[in-house]
């Protein structure tokens, strides 16, 4: 992966982007199983050519120690995964997670690290959109993304839970 990315910002200088908005964001699965995640992100740091680099992650992995080397490492922003209150986050990311969430998050915004909520909208969570933002303002995180979920990838497995164009309007309305 540190070759991909050595490529990458090699390309940056080819196409004379170097220090015009360049961001990178880290993603998974989830990011931070990997052992080499830490040199990933010394890379960035380290390089006058990306502006911001942040990460997508469910949170779960998330410790003070790891907070710490993110703030040391500058890290723009973390983008945490919630789909809703306790029972219905749990349903959809596993029992126990909405509380490793809420610990990460609350660690995230104690460490001064620029916090995002992510919460992907279907039919079995759409009801939680209301609860979300109250908790979102509640956690004062920097942003909240709502998207809805798309029948790719693992959305494949779940496409009966695709919001209709109505129930799209709707939220986007509400929101």
């Amino acid at each position: 992966m540190i070759k991909i990315l050595e490529q990458y910002l090699e390309q940056i200088k080819i196409w004379g982007l170097s220090r015009r908005d360049v961001r990178i964001s880290f993603t998974g699965g989830e990011p931070f199983v990997r052992k080499d995640f830490f040199d990933l992100l010394q890379r960035c740091y380290e390089n006058q050519d990306i502006t911001r680099y942040g990460i997508l992650t469910n949170g779960i992995l998330l410790t003070q120690g790891i907070i710490d080397r993110l703030k040391a490492l500058k890290i723009s922003y973390v983008q945490v995964s919630l789909e809703g209150t306790k029972k219905i986050n749990d349903y959809i990311r596993g029992k126990g997670t909405f509380k490793k969430i809420i610990r990460a998050i609350r660690l995230l915004k104690e460490g001064g690290i620029p916090t995002m909520i992510s919460m992907t909208v279907s039919k079995i969570n759409i009801q939680e959109v209301p609860a979300i933002i109250n908790l979102s303002n509640d956690l004062k995180v920097n942003f909240l993304s709502i998207r809805q979920l798309v029948p790719l990838g693992r959305g494949k497995e779940i496409k009966k839970s695709v919001l209709t164009p109505e129930e799209v309007r709707k939220l986007f309305l509400y929101v």
